[in-house]
């Protein structure tokens, strides 16, 4: 009979409906079944299997072909498609862990997607640079510790190698009071009044600990303040420094 195929299956009958039973995918179960089909003679030809099984005949012949060669392994051994190239290449990703190393980080996956455009080009969408920053990368973002505009990390650390910690702390001596006199009471303090600058969460690599470099308005100034527990009594000044000679006029 033309189109009648002559491929020999080396496996019995309850051999096939064996495995069958254990084919966990349904791609698996087809190419079994074709074989199972041909075996007790439900069907004669290539087109019949695969109007039985639902397939293109080329497809198949593909399946019976990887059979001859390969056996029941070579049958079920399914190629994964390489699909397409990464948008953010292998290369890429190295540049972009060195930046997220450092600890100034991104401020956010928009600013990420920024960076990719003008320094290398991709343009790529914020879904695929979240899925690779957070998850592939782990990169998240994170709170950063807030430093002056002028911190320098080099003489912060440089600070703790030499600095000395000193063992006792200063004795305060308070003068003996004339027992004559009326001694009021104050509680005395000073606050500085400013603002600086807004700053979220920045993206860092796993492990680096995120700064936020803030600025702070150049006309802070601070309050003197003293108050009276027992009468409520206070009095604030406001000065422009907080050093000896100020406070020195402050309790002038």
């Amino acid at each position: 009979m033309a189109g009648v195929t002559k491929v020999e299956i080396k496996e019995s009958v309850e051999e096939l409906h064996e495995l069958l039973l254990k084919q966990k995918t349904a791609s698996s179960f087809e190419r079994i079944q074709a074989l199972y089909l041909l075996k007790i003679g439900q069907v004669k030809t290539i087109q019949d299997v695969a109007v039985v099984v639902g397939r293109a005949r080329v497809t198949v012949q593909r399946w019976l072909k990887n059979y001859q060669e390969s056996g029941i392994k070579g049958l079920l051994t399914t190629l994964k498609s390489p699909g397409r190239p990464a948008i953010i290449s292998l290369q890429v990703r190295e540049q972009l862990d060195k930046e997220l190393q450092e600890s100034e980080g991104f401020k956010s996956y928009e600013e990420i997607r920024t960076w990719l455009k003008a320094v290398e080009g991709i343009e790529a969408s914020y879904k695929v640079v979240h899925d690779t920053v957070r998850y592939q990368m782990k990169a998240k973002l994170k709170v950063p510790r807030a430093v002056g505009i002028k911190y320098d990390s080099e003489a912060e650390s440089e600070f703790k190698k030499t600095a000395t910690i000193p063992r006792s702390n200063k004795k305060h001596v308070i003068a003996p009071v004339d027992r004559q006199k009326t001694m009021r009471y104050w509680c005395g303090d000073e606050s500085r009044v400013g603002l600086k600058t807004e700053a979220g969460r920045l993206i860092t690599k796993k492990g680096v600990k995120p700064i936020g470099i803030m600025q702070w308005k150049r006309d802070n100034f601070y309050l003197y303040g003293l108050v009276e527990p027992l009468t409520g009594e206070y009095f604030i000044w406001e000065f422009s420094h907080l050093n000896t000679a100020c406070f020195n006029i402050f309790l002038a």
